[in-house]
């Protein structure tokens, strides 16, 4: 036992040395922090606070508060200045005057929300301030006058447009613009009761002011049928020469079968029977026997492969002709120095009767 703990436990002359220095440095760094705070004490950071009084409650901001900012003001009558003086951004600005030239008054406090960008945390900080003529309440109050009278076009009014509507807020603004930009146009007046909340009496009030510009109707109504067009499927097609947008208005095509129709044609050289069409991988045979019920085929767009000219890579290229097939022409060629009869192929052992009758279409001598 006394050997065992000798050997583990027993340190060296440099090896003592070595945790000697272990020890005090590690006793110097747990010094540190204290002596660090002896010769360099934390000064308190100085935050000057100045009491503000206002609904009852005492708060406590920096000499520099925004609420130091505000100031009273009547929304009806401010200008751009004092608005900018109220911190209001350049956009807001423009959209709060626009809104006053179109017609549109403020009789409320909260109808300052009608502004599109005016946020709720915005108008709560304005809110004590506003100031609104007892001449504006009565007119709210007594006057059946509508907040404007001009007429808009429904196609071509902006967000300031609607909102000097009657009855038309930020929420019906959002929804009446987000609806035009989903469907592109509108094709007719009725078309707005499609903006979800627009029931018949908010129709029939805003019916007055509201427009639809026969040039911008025709247009529509000339994108409709288009549309309309371009989305049913074709009555005839010419299978050699349709192209895969067509094909993809066919139910059951999408852009990828119409991609490997077109691809399969190009790599044959064209059909020269509406058949082939099923060759095609994995179509559907219901979907084939659709698209052929309304389709003619013209041979004459079939491109040719010329055996005695072509290379053994052209020829192999063809869907019906394998390299061995490809390589096993070259070698009659030879034989033959030129093959005037497609039937000499069958001299070949690859080529059989069905073979020489698929490829016979595409081959010329």
């Amino acid at each position: 036992m006394k050997h065992f703990l000798r050997e583990y436990f027993t340190l060296s002359y440099s090896e003592r040395n070595g945790l000697m220095l272990l020890l005090l440095l590690l006793t110097l760094l747990m010094l540190a922090p204290a002596v660090y705070r002896h010769f360099f004490p934390v000064q308190p950071a100085e935050l000057k606070i100045v009491p503000l009084t206002g609904d009852g409650t005492d708060t406590l901001l920096t000499e520099e508060s925004e609420a130091d900012m505000l100031f009273p003001f009547d929304p009806n009558t401010i200008g751009p200045e004092e608005l900018k003086k109220l911190g209001m951004d350049t956009l807001l600005m423009d959209q709060w005057l626009k809104y006053r030239e179109a017609g549109g008054r403020f009789y409320e406090k909260d109808d300052l929300l009608k502004l599109y960008r005016m946020s709720k945390e915005r108008y709560l900080r304005l809110e004590p301030y506003i100031r609104i003529g007892e001449s504006r309440k009565k007119e709210r109050r007594y006057s059946r006058q509508p907040l404007m009278t001009r007429t808009i076009d429904i196609n071509d009014a902006d967000s300031i447009d609607w909102l000097a509507l009657p009855g038309i807020g930020p929420v019906y603004t959002h929804r009446i613009l987000a609806y035009r930009r989903q469907v592109g146009v509108f094709y007719s007046i009725d078309e707005l009761q499609e903006v979800y909340g627009m029931d018949s009496q908010r129709m029939e009030r805003l019916g007055p002011y509201l427009t639809l510009h026969d040039s911008l109707k025709n247009k529509a109504v000339k994108i409709q049928a288009r549309v309309k067009t371009e989305n049913s499927e074709p009555e005839f097609i010419e299978l050699n020469t349709v192209d895969s947008a067509t094909l993809t208005r066919f139910k059951g095509i999408g852009p990828y079968y119409a991609q490997r129709i077109v691809r399969y044609r190009q790599a044959l050289g064209g059909f020269y029977k509406k058949e082939q069409l099923y060759e095609i991988y994995r179509l559907d045979t219901a979907v084939a026997d659709h698209i052929l019920a309304r389709a003619s085929l013209d041979t004459t767009w079939i491109r040719k492969l010329n055996i005695n000219r072509a290379s053994a890579k052209e020829l192999a290229a063809h869907p019906y002709i394998s390299r061995a097939v490809a390589d096993a022409i070259i070698r009659l060629r030879l034989d033959y120095v030129k093959i005037k009869d497609k039937k000499i192929l069958l001299r070949s052992y690859l080529v059989d009767e069905e073979l020489l009758r698929k490829i016979a279409p595409y081959i010329e001598l």
